[in-house]
């Protein structure tokens, strides 16, 4: 016995010092026995292994097919299998694992001895022959798309390739830069996006190569620019580390596109979820990828002449019908999907034919050319300018309001007014623009063109040197909204706009603490107009960021002034989505807080809607912290809170010190919505959690002041207090004996 003692202890002593991981299991697949390696390679103990099956190791594979792979061997006395295979560690790690497994026969019952052996390396080249061959067919794939693309397509084509590339390669978004050597800029051209990260395209156009010199350098030289971590570009890169975060890339690689030994554009993927390494094998597949697209955009401007011939006009080299209807297919396609609108704008040279029957059809040529460049100025990126032939061209455009086509029609009428001088003569010709919208107007290319036709002889008929819609109704309220856009724009230059304050009260204290400003307009011939007038037609173009600037810079003047006089109260102002989200707005929005808070510390509060904060809320708390960190006196609201879907992870993270429950909510209370006290609470005991203030809006009666008071509401704004008013009334009546109670300053009618 003690001799089988010994034996026992010497397998055992041989057993766990042997560096491969060994198990012994029955037929059931319960382990039996395991060796320390074992328990190295899986995290677990001794009992813990045994106590375990190898399904349990291995749970990738089917329970049926290990079952199976066992009754096999158990048929076959002396088996043995090796196969490669994958193991779990404790921590959930997958493990690579080459298992050699062997049949016993022991006192008359079926055992299985299996020795398993790290295969990481085998994971890794096998891991690495599936991503090369993965890579050939994709690279293959473009091949056949790209050899044969025609000049209307290379841009979808491209779209899609790059689409392609940033799957494959897990990348949050890939794109393509021209170059501009002589300008020394470069502009975005294309750009796939995955569905969760926000394009870019639309502001990264004409960057200076001084704006990012760690890129241009690279680029310049003809070398792959690769950063695989942001955070850890040298300061002397600061402001173009900045501008990599503002997009949330953690890491970039980007590839120049090279001709005749010179970068004419680069091609690029941003990692946006995590911190990246391409390595170097990767590296140069990128590199053949932007060769191959090069490629094809050279073949397309250099092979493409016949098939661009037969899509374009001679005469102006504009889209030709055949073009533009299939431009106006292609968006209208385009448009259904966004909900979004067309306008299909046809504009006829009044009396052109006097031209050529006075001068020559050579001088008329010249002509038809120099009007065709006046109306390309007047295109923007995107849209289509057509010659259908004799003297009437027609210019596609996505349009969010039908006063955008009014806008264009005034700027080429108004282009086409000054003379053309040819061959020593000074040439005028008018033009009648004719304007049908999608969907409104038709529904297909026929019919939007006919349309436009129609309301281009309406125009003719009316005068010429005209524009008119395909309905007459559109008409009058597409120059009735530019009309107003026109005065809008005078009035921001003259001295038209003013600030109008509605009091912020302290509940318990029952005196005022805060003032929020109001903008309203002295318009000549209308009066008094309010904000629902004007700025819906301001947020659809940078005129809202012109006017936030005016409420600004008045604000800080207004705060200056009440603070001479003794208050000190916080003033309120709101914030537009384009000045939270577009960098030039919001650069300039930081710059004047700069200034201002130079001369005394700035007792303002910026205002921001729950609804632009969810549009990107990751971007916004990161402009938030830049606002705050350009002024640290200046405090955030949010406003209309309750309105929308706030997550309460990224309430924890948003730089912000107010609260503004909905008004909504405020008009429930005490009514027969009993939920809506409920949400008051809710929304009081998150606030007070998150150590913020809380703002009741749109308080109108005493009842919703007590119960206000009761559910422990701080403050309180509304027409119960008084309406908004110029400030001087507003602080004389903050002064009055009996102040809330006495409201005789009411100077607005309307609300807000």
């Amino acid at each position: 016995m003690p001799d089988m003692e010994k034996r026992g202890d010497f397998h055992r002593y041989l057993m766990d010092n042997i560096a491969d991981a060994f198990y012994l299991h029955d037929r059931s697949g319960r382990i039996l026995e395991a060796n320390q390696a074992a328990c190295r390679h899986t995290g677990y103990s001794r009992s813990e292994l045994l106590g375990m099956s190898v399904s349990d190791l291995n749970p990738y594979r089917d329970p049926a097919e290990i079952d199976n792979l066992l009754a096999e061997m158990v048929a076959s006395p002396g088996a043995q299998k090796v196969f490669r295979s994958w193991h779990r560690h404790k921590s959930g790690e997958r493990l690579a694992v080459e298992v050699n497994l062997v049949r016993l026969n022991h006192d008359g019952h079926v055992l299985f001895l299996a020795s398993v052996r790290d295969a990481r390396e085998w994971a890794r080249l096998e891991g690495e022959l599936e991503h090369k061959i993965a890579f050939n067919d994709l690279l293959l794939d473009f091949s056949t798309r790209l050899i044969s693309v025609t000049p209307d397509r290379i841009d979808s084509v491209i779209q899609d390739v790059l689409a392609d590339i940033g799957a494959f390669f897990n990348a949050g978004r890939s794109y393509l830069f021209s170059i501009d050597l002589d300008a020394g800029t470069f502009s975005n051209t294309h750009e796939w996006s995955a569905p969760s990260v926000p394009p870019e395209i639309g502001r990264l156009q004409n960057l200076p190569f001084e704006a990012f010199p760690w890129l241009m350098g690279n680029i310049l030289k003809g070398n792959i620019a690769h950063l695989p971590d942001v955070d850890m570009m040298d300061d002397q890169y600061r402001v173009e580390r900045e501008e990599y975060k503002l997009q949330s890339i953690r890491s970039l690689i980007i590839v120049p596109l090279m001709k005749d030994g010179r970068p004419r554009g680069l091609f690029g993927l941003d990692a946006v979820w995590e911190k990246r390494f391409w390595p170097e094998d990767i590296r140069n597949n990128l590199r053949l990828l932007g060769q191959l697209i090069a490629s094809a955009i050279d073949a397309v401007q250099f092979g493409g002449e016949l098939e661009y011939l037969a899509y374009h006009d001679p005469l102006t080299e504009l889209p030709n019908r055949k073009l533009l209807y299939d431009r106006i297919d292609h968006a209208i396609a385009e448009s259904t999907r966004t909900n979004s609108m067309l306008a299909v704008m046809l504009l006829d040279l009044d009396d052109f034919k006097l031209i050529n029957d006075s001068f020559s059809h050579n001088v008329g040529d010249q002509f038809l050319r120099h009007t065709a460049q006046r109306l390309e100025s007047v295109c923007r990126a995107g849209d289509t300018l057509s010659r259908l032939g004799g003297d009437e061209f027609v210019l596609l455009m996505e349009v969010e309001e039908a006063a955008d086509a009014a806008r264009v029609a005034e700027r080429a009428l108004d282009l086409l007014t000054s003379p053309i001088d040819i061959e020593g003569e000074k040439l005028i010709v008018h033009s009648s623009i004719g304007i049908a919208i999608y969907p409104d107007n038709g529904g297909d290319s026929d019919t939007l063109i006919r349309n436009a036709d129609l309301a281009m002889y309406e125009a003719k008929a009316s005068g010429k040197n005209r524009y008119a819609f395909f309905d007459q109704e559109m008409t009058e309220r597409a120059q009735a909204s530019l009309s107003l856009r026109h005065d809008l724009e005078r009035a921001l230059d003259s001295d038209e706009l003013c600030l109008y304050f509605q009091a912020r009260v302290d509940i318990a204290r029952s005196r005022i603490c805060g003032l929020e400003a109001l903008i309203r307009w002295n318009h000549p011939s209308r009066g008094l107009l309010q904000p629902a007038d004007f700025l819906p037609l301001a947020e659809r173009s940078d005129l809202i960021c012109r006017l936030d600037h005016w409420v600004l810079k008045q604000a800080c003047r207004e705060s200056r002034q009440i603070q001479k006089d003794g208050p000190d109260f916080r003033i309120a102002i709101n914030l537009s989505a384009r000045d939270l989200y577009e960098t030039k707005h919001l650069q300039r929005l930081i710059a004047t807080l700069e200034v201002e808070g130079t001369q005394n510390p700035l007792p303002l509060e910026i205002e921001i809607t729950e609804s632009i904060l969810m549009h990107d809320v990751e971007l916004a708390m990161d402009n938030l912290r830049r606002i705050k960190a350009a002024a640290p006196d200046v405090t955030i609201a949010i406003d209309d809170f309750g309105s929308g879907y706030s997550s309460l992870n990224y309430l924890r993270q948003i730089p912000m010190d107010t609260l503004k429950i909905d008004r909504a909510f405020i008009a429930d209370l005490g009514t027969e919505n009993g939920g809506a006290a409920a949400i008051v609470r809710s929304i009081v005991e998150l606030a007070r959690n998150l150590n913020l203030h809380v703002v009741a809006e749109g308080v109108e009666t005493e009842a919703q002041l007590g119960l206000l008071r009761e559910l422990g509401v701080e403050e309180a704004q509304g027409f119960l207090f008084g309406r908004p008013a110029p400030i001087a009334n507003v602080l004389d009546a903050s002064r009055a004996p009996g102040f809330p109670q006495r409201r005789e300053w009411n100077a607005d009618n309307r609300p807000d």
